[in-house]
């Protein structure tokens, strides 16, 4: 096998996998709160960031949530050979690339949610 097939190979099943990773969150998003009420929906995961109306009366709550995949947690505990400057001294922002996710919940006029799209935000 030639070295182009082999990677062209390996692009195909990582693209594979990180496809069927997303969908099986958006899976486990519906299996977990359709059904379910706003009410429990927003004592699990607080207000949404932004609600929206939909055209047949539906509310659609939306919660977005950005991280930081390069910060390092302030309150996590580092070697002593690592030097930290004071807070004072850096120049924020110390973080340039931030990923969000988004998850949407499509509930009805009852109060019940019906539909679900998005990722698990912890």
């Amino acid at each position: 096998m030639n070295r182009k097939k082999f990677f062209a190979g390996i692009g195909l099943m990582l693209a594979v996998c990180l496809g069927s990773a997303g969908c099986e969150s958006t899976a486990s998003l519906k299996r977990h709160w359709v059904g379910k009420t706003k009410e429990a929906l927003v004592a699990s995961w607080g207000q949404p960031a932004r609600i929206e109306e939909g055209p047949q009366g539906e509310t659609i709550y939306i919660y977005t949530k950005t991280y930081y995949p390069d910060y390092e947690d302030p309150t996590r505990p580092t070697s002593s050979g690592v030097y930290t400057p004071p807070a004072e001294t850096v120049n924020y922002p110390i973080r340039a690339a931030a990923e969000s996710r988004t998850s949407r919940f499509w509930i009805s006029p009852q109060g019940t949610i019906y539909r679900a799209e998005g990722l698990i935000l912890e």
